[in-house]
């Protein structure tokens, strides 16, 4: 190979692993990996004798790893130097996580304190795309069209869609009978952490379009 000809498919592997497509590949599949790593996780537990309830309740296991997914994805889409629209999803996010974290803020301040709490933040976010009305649709439509897209859609599609089609109660009920709830809410959460982890991902992708 002359030396040019090396040159030149380094530069092309550089390329490509600078582009959006190899993270994308990379997000499938460490989500894969995650959904191998619960459906594992869940059989030693059972398999142990222990109560699958214990893994999936509120405070449990699985909803504290979300709670991280979600605060890492909160905290770098609001970390200094991101574009409006990006501190807008950031916001959002908060949300999301004030509400993950109902439970907790009920035991420790007051019954239903996050809702408060979550309509102090979306008033903020409202403030916010007030305050930069005029870039607003140039930022929306600069976000339509970056990589952050794909996986931002995708992740709220498994979030508010599919993890609420399958966690609702009245599939299982009919499926499996009414003792079943502990693998309803595992299915349910489960399928909103790898909902989270492509937020996450996009999120990614949008601070690295902002730089």
């Amino acid at each position: 190979m002359a030396p040019g000809e090396g040159a030149g498919a380094s530069s092309r592997v550089r390329a490509l692993l600078a582009g959006p497509g190899w993270r994308l590949v990379a997000g499938c599949v460490v989500t894969l990996a995650v959904a191998k790593g619960l459906q594992m996780l869940s059989v030693s537990w059972l398999r142990q004798g222990r109560d699958l309830h214990l893994l999936v309740r509120e405070g449990g296991p699985l909803e504290w790893l979300q709670v991280a997914v979600v605060a890492a994805t909160a905290g770098l889409l609001l970390w200094r130097g991101a574009a409006t629209v990006t501190r807008l999803f950031g916001l959002l996010m908060l949300a999301v996580l004030v509400r993950e974290l109902d439970n907790e803020l009920t035991h420790a301040l007051l019954p239903e304190a996050h809702w408060p709490m979550v309509a102090l933040v979306l008033a903020a976010a409202a403030r916010l795309a007030w305050v930069h009305r005029e870039g607003l649709f140039a930022g929306v439509s600069a976000f339509t069209r970056s990589p952050a897209l794909a996986p931002a859609l995708f992740g709220l599609v498994l979030v508010l869609g599919y993890a609420q089609e399958f966690g609702q109660r009245e599939v299982w009920f009919a499926l499996a009978g009414p003792r079943n709830s502990a693998a309803k809410r595992f299915v349910e959460e489960g399928l909103e952490l790898l909902g989270h982890l492509w937020l996450l991902l996009a999120a990614v992708e949008a601070r690295l379009s902002d730089s």
